[in-house]
C-alpha cells in the first residue's frame, strides 16, 4: 500500500489566452443572441440603442472599453475610461486593418 494518494484526475487544461485588443463592428456576433450583455458592456448599456442596434464596440481583455465611428474614413475611439498605451497602440493597428480592409 502506497502512502501516496492517488491523483484525481488529469490537470484542467489552462483557460485559453483572451484575444488582442479588437475593434467590433456593429454586427459582430459576440454582442447578438443574449438575454444580458451585461458581462461585456458593463455599465455601458449606451452600445445597445433604443431600436436594438449596437454601436461598434472596441474589445479589451472580453469587455467593452469604448465605442468607435469611422466620419471620413478615419477611426475615431471615444473611450470609457482612460486607455493604457498598449492597448491604444494595438487598438491603433487594429484600426489599420480596419481601413486598408475597407480600402481608404
Amino acid at each position: 500500500m502506497s502512502a501516496e494518494p492517488e491523483p484525481e484526475g488529469p490537470e484542467p487544461a489552462p483557460a485559453p489566452a483572451l484575444p488582442a485588443p479588437r475593434l467590433l463592428g456593429s454586427f459582430d456576433p459576440v454582442l447578438h443572441g443574449w438575454v444580458s450583455r451585461d458581462w461585456i458592456v458593463g455599465g455601458h448599456q449606451s452600445v445597445v440603442t433604443t431600436n436594438g442596434i449596437f454601436r461598434p464596440i472596441a474589445l479589451v481583455d472580453g469587455k467593452a472599453v469604448a465605442t468607435w465611428a469611422m466620419p471620413g474614413g478615419t477611426v475615431e475611439l471615444t473611450p470609457f475610461a482612460p486607455l493604457s498605451d498598449e492597448v491604444t497602440a494595438s487598438l491603433r493597428a487594429d484600426a489599420a486593418d480596419v481601413r486598408r480592409f475597407l480600402g481608404h
